[in-house]
């Protein structure tokens, strides 16, 4: 899946992957998760 981005003017700005943000953000929320988890051992 892809999207069309606009900045605020609503110029076109590009297209984006879906599939690749989620991805991403997947990633992030998993590192995420894993710094809080060794944060709440250490304590």
């Amino acid at each position: 899946s892809c999207a069309i981005v606009v900045d605020s003017d609503r110029a076109y700005q590009g297209i984006v992957d879906i599939d690749t943000i989620n991805e991403a953000v997947r990633g992030m929320r998993l590192a995420e998760q894993g710094r809080l988890r060794e944060e709440m051992s250490s304590s």
